[in-house]
């Protein structure tokens, strides 16, 4: 399959998350939630929202553009729009410039809502930093690739 990242589809993306959030979005969160989604998307309808390519990193997979947009390395066409329209990290944190024009459409906002309120209540539940470990409600540490098992079992029900 051939993937064509689309920037503004992606910052249209990370807007989305940004406000979800109330206007600021954590960087980690961020990554997370738009690789599940793509994820999800590749699997339910055959393409992602973003076009970017998935890279398998030491503390988790991402979007292989989209990290290194995030991290102010990505292509000089696509970095010159993201840094128009996406704040640079400050505290991992990232916020909007101005509102941005385009928006994800209805489905892809699903796609986007279920990944971000995952990734949100995992992080709230006691995912490690680096993404490798979870503490679960009743104190027990999961592997990430327990998690990972959670998230697939997630989505699977939620169809």
């Amino acid at each position: 399959m051939l993937l064509n990242f689309d920037i503004e589809k992606t910052i249209a993306a990370v807007a989305y998350l940004v406000q979800r959030e109330g206007g600021e979005l954590d960087v980690f969160l961020a990554i997370k939630a738009l690789y599940v989604a793509d994820k999800d998307a590749l699997i339910q309808w055959g393409k992602t929202i973003t076009g970017d390519s998935f890279v398998s990193m030491d503390k988790g997979p991402v979007l292989s553009t989209t990290y290194n947009l995030f991290k102010g390395e990505g292509p000089e066409s696509e970095q010159a729009v993201w840094n128009a329209n996406i704040s640079g990290r400050v505290n991992h944190k990232v916020h909007l410039l101005h509102d941005v024009p385009s928006t994800p459409s209805q489905s892809e906002r699903s796609r986007l809502l279920r990944a971000h309120d995952c990734k949100f209540r995992a992080c709230h539940l006691g995912v490690s930093r680096d993404g490798s470990m979870i503490t679960a409600p009743n104190g027990k540490t999961l592997a990430a690739v327990q998690c990972l098992l959670i998230q697939v079992s997630f989505f699977g029900k939620q169809g």
